[in-house]
């Protein structure tokens, strides 16, 4: 990825450190030497402890820059017009020990970056770099899955909620309160249903489909209101927010040290770098 370089080649000539953690356990280090890594890591930012889901988010994002992480969102290959769905590609990390970068495609559901971004960091905790969607099947990716929803959402948090107890219009209600109390998607609380054995196969798929087939119609309602309302943030807000203030910073640094020219920093910022005002405020 071309963003990543150019910030690697910034981080070289700031004589950066490696990221230690970047590559330390394997697969056969197991789930749970994974989560204790990613509990080391990521501390009091659990998404429990947030307000919301996009604050846990933020906080995730910010702590893991602490430990040397850039976290940018992107969901595109250059305009609205090629916007990636998600279920194609939720995210990926480059597991680089020097400048450790992960993607988090926007287009998902809010409540399920928080997912995303934790599977990729057991993507970096195994140094192993790699796509996430829906569609792959591949023993890291099962790794990463398994990890991330466990540290979200552990067994215990399923202990007073039995679908039997339940009719399908209960069933939903309880799943958004343990959703909203833990800042996750409903489909995690859905999978670690299976997980614990509460619900089948078939009754996961039925679940997720009605989940999937009501964020979709939400996400048109949302889109056609800011249609009409011609509401919304300016799209300046909107790249720095998906670039991150810590990866703008870098730039900035190496732009004012003159380590950095404005074409690679454009790259770094997914913006025209020539007769743009708005590249002037991303570097605010």
């Amino acid at each position: 990825m071309a963003s990543q370089r150019v910030l690697r080649d910034i981080l070289v000539e700031e004589e950066a450190e490696e990221v230690p953690f970047v590559g330390a356990l394997t697969l056969a280090d197991g789930r749970e030497a994974a989560s204790d890594q990613v509990d080391r890591l990521v501390g009091d930012a659990h998404p429990r402890n947030a307000r919301n889901p996009a604050a846990a988010f933020d906080r995730l994002r910010t702590t893991l820059h602490d430990h040397g992480v850039f976290v940018v969102l992107k969901g595109d290959l250059g305009s609205h017009h090629t916007a990636l769905d998600p279920e194609q590609f939720r995210g990926f990390a480059l597991a680089d020990r020097l400048a450790p970068f992960i993607v988090i495609n926007p287009n998902d559901a809010r409540s399920a970056w928080s997912f995303t971004l934790v599977h990729e960091l057991v993507h970096l905790i195994l140094g192993s770099t790699g796509i996430s969607g829906s569609g792959t099947n591949h023993e890291v990716e099962r790794f990463c899955n398994g990890v991330a929803a466990q540290y979200l959402l552990s067994d215990e948090a399923f202990a007073d909620l039995d679908p039997g107890d339940f009719g399908p219009g209960q069933l939903i209600a309880a799943i958004d309160a343990l959703a909203a109390t833990y800042n996750v998607s409903r489909p995690v609380v859905a999978l670690g249903l299976l997980r614990v054995g509460r619900i089948d196969q078939n009754e996961l798929q039925r679940l997720l489909r009605r989940f999937r087939a009501q964020w979709q119609e939400a996400r048109e309602g949302r889109r056609a209101e800011a249609r009409e309302t011609d509401s919304g943030f300016s799209p300046w807000v909107v790249k720095r927010h998906r670039a991150g203030k810590e990866l703008l910073a870098v730039v900035k640094r190496a732009l004012l040290a003159g380590d950095l020219s404005t074409t690679r920093a454009a790259i770094v910022l997914g913006v025209k770098p020539t007769g743009s005002s708005g590249f002037r405020v991303e570097c605010e």
